[in-house]
C-alpha cells in the first residue's frame, strides 16, 4: 500500500515538475533578492551569468535604503561583491567593452568598471559639467568610435572672455559627447525649442528613430512627434509621420519585409481620433498605416491615454509578447503582458495566465503593475523586469515573484497549445451552470481564476461529469485552465452574466 502511494506521489511530482518547466512558465528557482518596492527599468547580462539590474531598488534590511543599481547572481540573489552607493536611479544600462554605462535621468551619466562596479572618475559626465547643464536625460546611444548621443532637456552655457557665465540658453534636445564624456565641440548640438526629445532606437540601416513630446520644427522643418535622423544628426526628410504627441517610443521596433514598421510606446495621431495607441504601424515613408487596428490597451482605472507598450519579444514568426503599462485590454483584466500577432490580433490563449499581479501596494498607497523590459539572456531564459508583486503564468500563481523574474525558454519541450484540442465551454456567456469539454481528454483538473488571477473554483473533471456549477462567483470575466494527467494544458475565457 505504501509502495503504491509512493508511486502515485512520485508520478504526481513528475507531472508537476514537467508542467512547471513548460515554456514561458516561471522558473521558481530564480528569486530576486530585493524587496517588492519601486521598479526595475533595465538589464545588462555578463558573460558569467550575473546580471546588472537598473532601477530604484530597496535594499534588504530594517533600514530603508535604496540603490539605482544592483548585480545579482544567476539565481537572482544579490551579488555580495557589488554594491555602489552613489547610484540613485538606473534608467538605462549597456555594457561596452570593459565598462558599464549607466543613465541616471536628470543626474546624468556614469561609466563604471565592469569588474567591480566602481566609478570611472575620468569620465566627465556630471550634470553640471562643461558646456551643457543637464535638466533631464531620457536616453542615449553609444557609437562604435566611443562618442555618445544624449537625448533629453539641456541648457547651453555661454562664457565671456574671462570665463564667467554670460548667458544660458535652454531648449537643446540632442547633444553629442566625446569618448571621455565631455561635450563634442565639433558637433552641431541640436536646439529643439517647443519640445524635448524622449527616446531613440537605432534602425537596421543605421538611421535613428527619435520620439519627441509633440510635433514641432526641427531646424526649420516641421516634423511629427516621431521622426528620423541620420548619424550626423541631420533630418531624414524622406520620412514624415503625422503623430502629434508621443509619451515615448520603445528602443525596439518590429520590421516587415516590405519596409513597414511596428512602433511601441504611447502615441496620438489624427488617423485615430480620441485614441492613444500603444502600438502603431507605419508605412516606409512614415505615414500611418490605418489598416492596423486600435488595440484597446487600458491602464489605472481603465484610462486609455495612460497605457503603453514598452518592449516586445518575437517568440514565433509574426507573434510578439508585449509588455508595458496596462492592466486591461478592453473589458478583459490583464497584468501588463500579452501576445499579439503582426496583423494586430490579441492572441488571448497564447499566454493562458492573467499576467503580473496587483497583489499589494508597492511602496505607495495603491497597487502598481508595470513591465518595462523583456529580454532573452545568454542562458536562453526570458527575463522580465518592472514593478509587480505576484505573477500568474497559467501554470499557477507565483506570489513570491517581484520586480524581476525568469521564464523558461521556448525550447523546453513543445508549446503545448499547439497539440491540444479545443476547450469548449457552453453557454458562454452564462449564468453559472456550464458544460466544459476538452477534445481528446476525458479526465482533467479544472481551475477557475478571476481577473486578478485568484482561484475561485477547483474541480476534477472525470468521464461523463462535464457539468460545472459556478453560481457562487460574481459576474465578470474568468479564465478556465485545464490540466491533463500528462501535464498538457489548455485555457478558455468565460463570462459570468
Amino acid at each position: 500500500m505504501l509502495r503504491a502511494f509512493l508511486l502515485v506521489a512520485s508520478g504526481a511530482c513528475a507531472v508537476a515538475a514537467a508542467r512547471a518547466q513548460a515554456p514561458l512558465c516561471v522558473d521558481e528557482s530564480f528569486q530576486f533578492g530585493h524587496p517588492p518596492a519601486d521598479v526595475v527599468y533595465s538589464l545588462a547580462f555578463m558573460e558569467d551569468g550575473r546580471i546588472f539590474v537598473g532601477g530604484r531598488l530597496k535594499k534588504p534590511g530594517p533600514i530603508i535604503q535604496y540603490t539605482g543599481l544592483t548585480r545579482v547572481m544567476p539565481n537572482g540573489t544579490i551579488d555580495p561583491d557589488f554594491g555602489p552607493t552613489y547610484v540613485s536611479i538606473g534608467s538605462q544600462l549597456t555594457i561596452e567593452g570593459d565598462y558599464l554605462f549607466l543613465q541616471q535621468g536628470g543626474v546624468g551619466f556614469l561609466r563604471l568598471f565592469l569588474t567591480d562596479g566602481t566609478n570611472d572618475y575620468s569620465y566627465l559626465a556630471a550634470p553640471y559639467h562643461g558646456e551643457f547643464i543637464t535638466a533631464q536625460v531620457s536616453s542615449y546611444h553609444n557609437f562604435p568610435d566611443g562618442k555618445q548621443w544624449r537625448l533629453g532637456e539641456f541648457t547651453r552655457k555661454y562664457y565671456d572672455a574671462d570665463g564667467n557665465d554670460s548667458l544660458s540658453q535652454p531648449g537643446y534636445g540632442l547633444v553629442q559627447a566625446l569618448p571621455n564624456g565631455d561635450y563634442d565641440p565639433d558637433f552641431d548640438h541640436k536646439y529643439t525649442p517647443g519640445s524635448y526629445l524622449r527616446n531613440l532606437s537605432e534602425l537596421p540601416d543605421g538611421r535613428f528613430l527619435i520620439s519627441a513630446r509633440n510635433a514641432f520644427t526641427y531646424e526649420g522643418t516641421p516634423v511629427g512627434a516621431l521622426f528620423k535622423l541620420w548619424p550626423d544628426g541631420q533630418l531624414d526628410t524622406t520620412f514624415h509621420t503625422s503623430i502629434t504627441w508621443s509619451g515615448g517610443v520603445s528602443p525596439k521596433n518590429y520590421y516587415y519585409p516590405d519596409g513597414r514598421m511596428l512602433v511601441f510606446g504611447r502615441f496620438m495621431a489624427p488617423e485615430y481620433p480620441n485614441d492613444t495607441l500603444a502600438v502603431m504601424r507605419l508605412l516606409p515613408n512614415g505615414s500611418t498605416d490605418t489598416t492596423w487596428p486600435s488595440i484597446p490597451f487600458l491602464a489605472y482605472g481603465y484610462f486609455r491615454g495612460l497605457a503603453a507598450v514598452w518592449d516586445h519579444l518575437e517568440i514565433e514568426p509574426g507573434k510578439l509578447i508585449v509588455v508595458g503599462d496596462f492592466n486591461a485590454i478592453g473589458h478583459q483584466p490583464l497584468g501588463a503582458i500579452t501576445t499579439i500577432d503582426t496583423a494586430g490580433n490579441v492572441l488571448w490563449d497564447y499566454l493562458p495566465g492573467t499576467g503580473a499581479g496587483f497583489t499589494e501596494a508597492i511602496d505607495t498607497n495603491s497597487p502598481a503593475c508595470r513591465l518595462h523590459q523583456i529580454k532573452v539572456g545568454p542562458d536562453g531564459y526570458i527575463y522580465i523586469g518592472g514593478t509587480f508583486h505576484g505573477y500568474n503564468d497559467g501554470c499557477g500563481d507565483h506570489p513570491e515573484q517581484r520586480l524581476l523574474m525568469r521564464l523558461y525558454p521556448l525550447d523546453v519541450g513543445v508549446r503545448e497549445h499547439k497539440k491540444v484540442g479545443s476547450l469548449l465551454v457552453v453557454p458562454n456567456p452564462g449564468n453559472g451552470l456550464l458544460q466544459i469539454s476538452w477534445h481528446g481528454y476525458r479526465e482533467f483538473d479544472l481551475e477557475v481564476r478571476d481577473g486578478l488571477g485568484r482561484i475561485v473554483h477547483r474541480e476534477q473533471i472525470v468521464e461523463g461529469s462535464g457539468n460545472v456549477e459556478l453560481h457562487h462567483v460574481k459576474a465578470g470575466v474568468y479564465n478556465l485552465l485545464v490540466t491533463a494527467p500528462d501535464g498538457t494544458r489548455a485555457s478558455a475565457k468565460w463570462i459570468k452574466q
